[in-house]
Parts: structure tokens; C-alpha cells; sequence
């Protein structure tokens, strides 16, 4: 009897890894340690005397958050289920792999432009503050710091971009150092905020209103401010700050730059001490 041949192909399917995170593309954009002051269309209001333009900065770590990490475990939700005081969660820009310790006074952190929003934050209770220098937070990215009395201390550079946020809850931000830097936070682009600036329109407090209803509200960057640098050191404004609550200007220079605003959205302290 003629015997036929069956061949049986098998056809396996597998799982290819997501793309590399381009660790040069993401650190050759603007950001906080990489700033590129000669780009007139990033820096159209700068004049030349702003004191942070002076400032020369020694090279220092890299760490960018793991956003692969955070959109396989649930990207847009309240809080991440990745973890930012977990080193391995962040990639050494030097070498593309995990990093082997949390950010120091001497290190920059980047949190990547995303089309779909994502958290970074540090959820663990025993971690009760944290350091960093150049902090850069991408479009549709939030880092929500810490829960700790300590704070998160930033040494250098805090840049927001458009869809960017920051959200230290109930605990304080706080700028120390020895260095001349910017807090830049740039104007949302429906530009709802940028028109009562623009005007020089007050936002009045509501005794009895919902605070927040208040049109900074979405865009605050902390509860609480503590400016602590030494005498000579400043920090800059740039584009606008707003916080929730309390600011205390102890030491150092702070600055609000042209063209720019720093508000509080309640009847708040604001403790400046003698210079």
C-alpha cells in the first residue's frame, strides 16, 4: 500500500521583548540636567543674568524610571504597582540595566515621556525621605515621592513638562544645596492658566469653597515648601510653582522669574527668614 508522508509543522509563538528603551534619545531631550540654554525656542525669556545660567554641574548618575514596568502593572491607576523605592525598578543610564542603589544628592532622575500615563512612586513606609540632584518628569508621567516626615530633598534641577506632575501628598518639598537652580514648570497647554496669569488675574479664596476647585489646584507640586540652601545659593521660578499649603523660604535666595508665577492655593503661611 503507498504510504503517504504527513509532516506535522509547528508553529511556535513567542513572546518578543518590548524595544529597548533608547537610553540616548531620552537623555538627549530637554531636561533638568540636560537643559541646553542656548535652545532660544525651549528658553525664550532668559536675558542672560539668571544665576542658575552660571552654574557648572560635575557629571553624575543617571537613573530613568522603568516605564515598561509600569504599563504592564497597571499604568493610569492612582497608585503604582511598581514600586520607586526599589532600585531594580529604575535603569542606569550608564549601563541599561537595573539600577544597584535608590538616588543620591549626586544623582539625576528621569521619569520618560509616555502616550499613556503612568506613576512612579515610593510606596515603602521605612524609606523616610529621599535625595536626588536633576529631577526631569516627561508628559503623562507623575512621581508621587514619598510618605516619610522627611520630604523629598532635590539638590539641582526640577523640571515638569506639559502633562507632567508631581504629588508629595501631605509631606514637603524641599530644595537644599550649595548650587544655583531652576524649578521650571511648564504652562499646561490648554492654556487656561497661562490667560490668568497673562491678565494678572487674582484667584480669590473661598472661605467656605471646595479648594479643589481652585484652577492651580491640578497642577500643585507639593502640600508643603521648605527652601533651605546656604546664604548664597538660589533657586528660580520658571514658568509657574504652585503648592497647597504652608512655604518656608529658611535660607538661601529664592527667586521668581520673568514671566513667571509661585502661588499657594489656600490661606496659607509664607515664613521668609531674615536673609
Amino acid at each position: 500500500m503507498k504510504k503517504t508522508l504527513f509532516f506535522i509543522v509547528t508553529v511556535c509563538s513567542f513572546a518578543l521583548p518590548a524595544a529597548a528603551m533608547d537610553i540616548k534619545a531620552i537623555t538627549a531631550k530637554l531636561t533638568a540636567g540636560n537643559p541646553q540654554f542656548k535652545n532660544k525656542k525651549a528658553w525664550p525669556t532668559l536675558v542672560g543674568d539668571e544665576y542658575f545660567l552660571k552654574e557648572k554641574w560635575e557629571k553624575g548618575r543617571i537613573l530613568i524610571w522603568d516605564v515598561k514596568k509600569s504599563l504592564e502593572k497597571g499604568a493610569g491607576k492612582r497608585r503604582s504597582k511598581v514600586d520607586g523605592s526599589d532600585p531594580a525598578n529604575w535603569i542606569n543610564a550608564a549601563t541599561g540595566k537595573a539600577a544597584a542603589a535608590l538616588p543620591d544628592m549626586k544623582t539625576d532622575i528621569i521619569l520618560p515621556d509616555s502616550d499613556v500615563p503612568y506613576t512612579a512612586s515610593l510606596r515603602q513606609r521605612s524609606v523616610r525621605q529621599m535625595f536626588c540632584r536633576h529631577v526631569t518628569i516627561g508628559r503623562n508621567a507623575a512621581l508621587a515621592p514619598i510618605y516619610g516626615r522627611g520630604g523629598f530633598q532635590i539638590a539641582g534641577n526640577l523640571w515638569i513638562h506639559p502633562e507632567g506632575s508631581i504629588k508629595t501628598g501631605m509631606w514637603a518639598l524641599l530644595f537644599i544645596g550649595e548650587k544655583h537652580t531652576f524649578v521650571r514648570y511648564d504652562w499646561p497647554k490648554d492654556g487656561k492658566l497661562k490667560k490668568i496669569h497673562d491678565e494678572r488675574l487674582i484667584t480669590p479664596y473661598e472661605k467656605h469653597g471646595d479648594p479643589h476647585k481652585q484652577p492651580w489646584w491640578t497642577n500643585l507640586i507639593a502640600t508643603y515648601m521648605r527652601h533651605t540652601k546656604s546664604e548664597n545659593a538660589s533657586t528660580e521660578v520658571i514658568g509657574f510653582v504652585a503648592l497647597a499649603d504652608e512655604i518656608a523660604i529658611q535660607s538661601g535666595v529664592f527667586v521668581v522669574g520673568r514671566n513667571s508665577r509661585f502661588v499657594t492655593v489656600g490661606p496659607s503661611a509664607v515664613s521668609v527668614d531674615k536673609a
